[in-house]
């Protein structure tokens, strides 16, 4: 049947949308974190920030 062929395709392009977009959420999250990290940096060092500096 190629209608049922045709939501099998929907399906998958679908859950490959879903997973670049989660992909893309995660990246997004990581990067604001990381700034987050480096903002709390300045206001109080750690261990590891002042090894750097």
């Amino acid at each position: 049947m190629p209608l049922d062929d045709f939501f099998r395709l929907l399906i998958a392009v679908s859950v490959l949308l879903v997973a670049v977009a989660a992909m893309v959420v995660l990246l997004k999250l990581a990067r604001l974190l990381d700034d987050i990290r480096e903002k709390l940096e300045h206001i109080w060092p750690t261990e590891k920030g002042r090894e750097r500096t």
